[in-house]
């Protein structure tokens, strides 16, 4: 049992040295931009859910 978590240990090892690690630029350019998407999106789903409110209210106060 302990040979093969060794070779699991080993092999993942060689695995990650095979990965290409993106620098700290790649990462902070990365990141500002799933930050200002995200931003983007709770605002406009943010107005989509007022202006439906809205009409929600507007067609039920039509009763």
């Amino acid at each position: 049992m302990f040979e093969k978590i060794k070779k699991y240990l080993r092999e993942t090892r060689v695995e990650l040295s095979k990965v290409t690690w993106p620098n700290r630029r790649e990462v902070v350019s990365s990141t500002m931009v799933i930050v200002v998407m995200s931003a983007f999106l709770a605002i406009i789903i943010g107005v989509f859910d007022f202006g439906l409110s809205k009409l929600i209210d507007w067609i039920l106060s039509l009763r």
